[in-house]
């Protein structure tokens, strides 16, 4: 990252920012567990000195030695304890060495890694819109027209928080907004430096960039030097993973319609958005010509655990996996009835064979659900629905009888019983639909067609998607 703008990166956090690393997140590293030191032994004068051969060392005790990690299951499936035994069978480990979770479970609020020369912003607040952005920076204007620049600089910092946490496309016009109070601010305070890096970001982001009268005109003749200068320096490649669809990514607020491949930018600091259901956001400080990758593990969809069963896919996930888990980590993906066994920073992956006892298990498991829900749920449905009918024909009756009725007591009583089986219709109908809906569910189930949901504070099969 150039100087420059490190300095205007430390200026806009008041705790300096915090970038990922490539090393693994603190609640995904697993630590050795401490060895003890051996007793130093006093060996007399009179004795010759004997050098022990290396296989004669007395072995360590298992408290001594190092805790192996924990391997991780990927599955798509109904149960997680199938995944887990038949992993554990197939690969022929402890079962209490291994821990199930789903690839959304893993990849849910991880940050974006940056592999190459340059550094990544990460998000450190809530998910932000830019309605959260766009009060900052109003806050921050008003700051600066009544010369308050230490409340103007905690605005700027809260806006550019809420950028790194936005999850929806990011305003160009906004996000250069910031960067040119900023180099307002601190041409104020006297760093010239650091207000020309913040111009020159302000034009990265909207190059129709103009002063605005109605600031002081102090810091407008570097201002409108950076706009005079060229953009310098070599252009950097950047490949990002997983490779984007078309039409979801986005530099610097606009969309990108050519090549996903690999996007030549220019140096310096530059937006970078996956837009799915939600915006996933990160921010990259890029070197003059530099080679870098960038991984955005919180974009990696549902069905890229299918990719360890296609070579060309392969180095996609083994790059998502070493941003989330430590090297070395045992991974086993289930999938397709297959149980694929990789490890964090290999390339390699093996398929292994499930053993005859465990896929017995899967699909008795899968079966007896699908039955239940399938028998369950239609019978259910179809008693009730029963019901309902002999509840409408009642109101129906009820609501005849009143009618015709020729005085009040008559009327009055048929009234009542109409609204009570109009109350018994409506129950029966919800119960019919309900009992319906879960008989699908078990339908599905059987085929092989639902998929577990999972949520990012962990849980699943509580709702479910569909699995194509």
């Amino acid at each position: 990252m150039s100087a420059k703008n490190s300095i205007l990166l430390a200026a806009l956090f008041a705790v300096g920012p915090v970038w990922a690393q490539e090393d693994p997140a603190p609640e995904e590293v697993e630590e050795a567990a401490p060895q003890e030191e051996a007793p130093s032994v006093e060996v007399a004068p009179e004795a010759p000195s004997v050098e022990v051969a290396p296989e004669a060392a007395a072995p360590q005790s298992p408290a001594e030695q190092p805790r192996p990690k924990q391997g991780r299951v990927l599955y798509t499936g109904f149960d997680p304890g199938v995944a887990l035994s038949q992993s554990a069978a197939a690969a022929k480990v402890p079962l209490d060495s291994l821990r199930a979770v789903t690839l959304r479970e893993l990849m849910t609020s991880k940050a974006p890694v940056l592999k190459g020369d340059g550094v990544v912003l990460t998000c450190e607040g809530i998910p932000s819109t830019m309605k959260n952005v766009r009060g900052a920076v109003q806050r921050a204007e008003n700051a600066v027209a009544y010369m308050e620049f230490e409340n103007a600089r905690a605005h700027l910092r809260t806006a550019l928080m809420a950028l790194s946490c936005l999850q929806e496309p990011l305003a160009p016009d906004a996000a250069s907004r910031i960067y040119y109070l900023e180099g307002v601010v601190q041409h104020a305070e006297g760093n010239l430096g650091v207000a020309r890096s913040a111009f020159e970001i302000a034009r990265t982001f909207d190059a129709e960039l103009a002063w605005d009268n109605y600031f002081p005109p102090a810091s407008k003749v570097i201002f409108e030097e950076v706009l005079a200068e060229e953009v310098s320096g070599q252009g950097t490649s950047l490949q990002i993973i997983p490779a984007p669809v078309a039409g979801t990514l986005w530099v610097d607020g606009q969309p990108v319609t050519g090549s996903l491949a690999n996007l030549d930018l220019s140096p310096g600091i530059h937006a970078i958005q996956v837009v799915t259901s939600r915006a996933h956001t990160a921010y990259v400080d890029l070197e003059n010509g530099a080679t870098a990758t960038l991984v955005m593990p919180s974009s990696v969809p549902d069905a890229a655990i299918n990719w360890v069963d296609d070579p060309a896919s392969q180095p996609q996930l083994n790059a998502v996996l070493e941003a989330v888990l430590p090297l070395e980590t045992p991974v086993y993906v289930v999938t397709g009835g297959q149980v694929w066994q990789g490890q964090v920073g290999q390339a390699e992956w093996t398929a292994l064979a499930i053993p005859t006892q465990a896929i017995a298990t899967r699909i008795d498991r899968r079966d007896m659900a699908s039955k239940s829900m399938l028998w369950g749920g239609g019978g259910v449905a179809a008693l009730s629905g029963a019901y309902a009918g002999i509840s409408w024909l009642r109101a129906m009756d009820a609501y005849r009888t009143g009618v015709s009725a020729e005085t009040y007591p008559v009327n009055f009583e048929a009234e009542g019983r109409f609204d009570a089986a109009a109350a018994q219709y409506r129950v029966s109908m919800s119960v019919a639909l309900g009992s319906a809906l879960i008989a699908g569910g078990g339908y599905l189930l059987k085929e092989d067609r639902l998929q577990p949901v999972s949520f990012p504070g962990g849980g699943h099969g509580v709702l479910w998607s569909w699995a194509y």
